[in-house]
């Protein structure tokens, strides 16, 4: 459920002047219904085996792995021709950088490693010689990664539709196409922020690792600390600082500490406002800095303002809910402030996106 603001209202009042609104539902449920179609197989299957020892069958099961198979790549054909009739009708400013829906759609739904492993599970079911156990993995497996190329796709469409359909009107007006960074999907780990920006740190950290130095982080917006727990726990060379002024929140300002505790002083929790925890710090202190605060329009500008200077040269400067509906004004101070930082001539800034809204530049 989305909160009150604009894009709520667009959705509720407007959606049938939105180009793609009505594709993203489309294309979610396609997958999932697939993965759901998978996982049900899965589940009759060792309901019946480990439950009521009826193990036989598994050339059925393959069989019928190979019909759900078939409907799906139907439905995905017909989702892909909707999505070409609708480019071919109407020309929408897509950013540089950006797949249009048709070729998002054709990327995911028809990833060549997801098709050869589904036809590899349906041959394998047929062998009667598989255990049982390896059979009902094989089908998990095939519903997992189902569900994260939905998780990708939709990170994809949603990337499109904010940027053609629900931008600020302030924003369209004054900003040009020209001044826009250029955009670039990440199709790497899935699906929760911590396991993105794992995957982002780990080069970095490593560059530092052999030189003995400490890699160190920041965190705007620690919240209850479940991602800074995970990344401290997973990198013991990162020291980690985080802003959180804990408004009227101390039932949660008590459970980050408890996470935190275990680190000692790798992790220290400053109790202040973002822009007034930024003055304790010199510029180019942090090789990370993640702003996860306040999502309004003024905040995360101030946020970009205060603390881009504090990430070193080659540092990363990231952050969440980039694309999320529910947070427009995380997508439009971004936008907004490097438009204002462009320069005329030069291709501007990258910004990079990933699934669960992350997003990160190299400054």
């Amino acid at each position: 459920r989305l909160p009150s603001g604009r894009n709520r209202r667009l959705l509720k009042e407007e959606r049938k002047t939105l180009a793609n609104i009505d594709l993203i539902e489309e294309a979610f449920l396609s997958l999932q219904q697939h993965s759901a179609s998978v996982l049900h197989l899965a589940v009759g299957y060792g309901y019946a085996c480990f439950v009521h020892g009826s193990c036989a069958g598994q050339a059925t099961l393959g069989g019928s792995l190979q019909e759900v198979h078939r409907n799906y790549l139907a439905s995905s054909a017909a989702l892909l021709q909707s999505a070409l009739s609708r480019k071919a009708s109407q020309e929408l400013p897509w950013h540089a950088g950006l797949r249009d829906p048709a070729s998002a759609i054709a990327r995911h739904a028809f990833d060549a490693r997801h098709l050869d492993f589904a036809k590899s599970v349906a041959n394998g079911l047929r062998d009667e010689s598989l255990e049982p156990i390896r059979a009902l993995g094989v089908l998990h497996d095939l519903a997992q990664r189902l569900a994260t190329a939905n998780c990708k796709l939709q990170t994809e469409l949603l990337a499109h539709t904010t940027l053609a359909d629900l931008l600020a009107p302030d924003l369209v007006t004054k900003l040009s196409f020209a001044k826009l960074p250029r955009l670039e999907f990440d199709a790497g780990p899935c699906c929760r922020r911590y396991h993105v920006l794992s995957e982002i740190l780990e080069p970095l950290v490593e560059s530092k690792r052999g030189r003995g130095e400490p890699f160190r982080v920041l965190e705007v917006g620690v919240n209850n600390a479940i991602t800074s727990e995970y990344i401290l726990g997973k990198f013991p060379e990162i020291e980690f600082d985080g802003v959180d002024p804990y408004i009227d929140a101390e039932a949660i300002l008590e459970q980050a500490s408890a996470r935190l505790q275990r680190f000692g002083p790798r992790a220290r929790l400053w109790r202040k406002t973002s822009e007034a925890a930024a003055s304790t710090f010199a510029p180019g202190t942090f090789d990370f800095i993640f702003i996860d605060g306040d999502h309004s329009r003024p905040a995360v500008a101030t946020d970009l303002r205060v603390w881009r200077s504090r990430v070193r040269p080659g540092g990363l400067l990231a952050g969440h809910d980039l694309f999320n509906l529910a947070f427009e004004g995380v997508l439009e101070a971004l936008l907004e402030d490097l438009a204002n930082r462009h320069v005329p001539g030069t291709s501007g800034e990258t910004v990079h996106f990933a699934p669960d809204f992350v997003w990160w530049m190299q400054l």
